[in-house]
């Protein structure tokens, strides 16, 4: 079928066949009625080839399309009775790289919690403030630091 060259060859990136996939799903799920006996595959392959179709520019009456004229909004709701939306379901990578991030600035935060508020200063200071320190005060932060226990838990965020 021609649909299926256009749709599933290099004329749209994977990202955006997934995307059409699961539009195609979602409709087909609103539009399926089991009482008329036909399978739900059947739905699902139809809004699929409608879905691509329309992703490529593709008819069978070869008009082309605004690829744009389709396009969904990540922040439309799902379905009429639930609030989720598309954006709910699609992974952000930067949001899962600020979160590990955080994770570690907590981690690290409560490790130099246990430092006497000088130690927990100069660490501060040279290493996230760049700013001149007292050796001492900084050598008997990273002894303790080094310590075992510390060392160990320090270990996990690397």
């Amino acid at each position: 079928m021609p649909w299926a060259v256009l749709a599933w060859g290099f004329l749209i990136p994977s990202i955006f066949r997934g995307q059409a996939g699961f539009i195609a799903m979602l409709r087909a799920v609103d539009s399926y009625d089991p009482s008329r006996g036909t399978k739900f595959s059947t739905y699902l392959f139809h809004r699929l080839r409608a879905e691509l179709s329309a992703a490529t520019g593709y008819s069978s009456k070869t008009s082309w399309f605004d690829p744009l004229q389709n396009a969904v909004s990540l922040d439309a709701p799902l379905t009429d009775e639930e609030d989720a939306t598309l954006a709910d379901f699609i992974p952000d990578p930067a949001a899962a790289a600020e979160m590990d991030s955080m994770e570690v600035r907590i981690g690290v935060a409560a490790i130099l919690a246990e430092l006497p508020e000088d130690q927990q200063r100069a660490v501060r200071c040279k290493y996230w403030g760049d700013l001149p320190v007292d050796k001492k005060t900084l050598n008997a932060a990273m002894k303790r630091l080094r310590h075992p226990d510390c060392s160990r838990r320090l270990k996990a965020y690397l």
